[in-house]
């Protein structure tokens, strides 16, 4: 079995999840971001590598993962630090 890298899984979730039509499946995919994002934000290699992967990416992905991590504020907001602190590294880049 082939499992992503946190920080892949992370991109994927993040612009698959505005995507998502059905509620539930929107809701399980913000968990698994708020989730993922604070194990990368914590972990100084795995954050390296998640953001070598952002600098890979199109773009228009990274204004759709910004959007996406603006929703999460408004959607969790008792993870507002951690989502701040996603969105500063990304526009850092």
């Amino acid at each position: 079995m082939r499992i992503p890298s946190p920080g892949a899984f992370l991109i994927h979730k993040l612009l698959i999840s505005h995507k998502r039509k059905e509620i539930g499946k929107k809701e399980k995919d913000l968990k698994k971001i708020v989730y993922v994002e604070e194990y990368i934000l914590k972990n100084e290699d795995e954050k390296r590598k998640a953001l070598k992967l952002l600098e890979e990416i199109p773009e228009d992905w990274i204004k759709t993962i910004i959007k996406v991590l603006e929703e999460l504020i408004e959607t969790f907001p008792e993870e507002e630090s951690i989502m701040i602190n996603l969105l500063e590294m990304i526009k850092k880049q």
